[in-house]
């Protein structure tokens, strides 16, 4: 297929530290969102920080999708009340490492491509734990 490449499946093990073009904040950011014992008030006072990924969070806990019945103006209560800690972090993680890639240095990837891929992945692993599994523990 075109758009894909052969890499090696080895491990990789990569630091914060590895990601470049990343502020301060996205650094600080990140190694909280990647932190199983991280504190909620932390991380929402840590994320509150850039506010860029603040508006976002809150923007989403405040869109009809999740239609909260009371506005929510703090990352906190995002979290808590509306989004839960697992999708704070995967949009806390995707926004900063999405900044920090330059599409022109990876000639070869197409998010075309790997939009497509990422939602069939997502589909056949769904179909293949969907029997034993609720709408809320097929991906866990």
């Amino acid at each position: 297929m075109q758009g894909r490449s052969n890499l090696a499946s080895a491990p990789v093990s990569l630091s914060v530290d590895d990601i470049p073009y990343c502020s301060a904040v996205d650094r600080l950011t990140l190694e909280k969102v990647s932190d199983d014992n991280v504190n909620i008030a932390e991380l929402a006072a840590v994320i509150e920080e850039n506010p860029g990924l603040s508006g976002l969070i809150t923007g989403l806990a405040n869109s009809a999708f999740h239609a909260s019945p009371r506005p929510v103006v703090r990352v906190h209560d995002a979290i808590i009340k509306v989004l839960g800690i697992r999708v704070v972090r995967s949009i806390a993680f995707s926004v900063i490492i999405g900044r920090s890639m330059d599409p022109s240095e990876c000639p070869g990837f197409d998010p075309t491509v790997y939009g497509s891929d990422a939602i069939g992945l997502a589909r056949t692993a769904k179909k293949q734990r969907w029997g034993s599994a609720t709408i809320r523990t097929a991906f866990t």
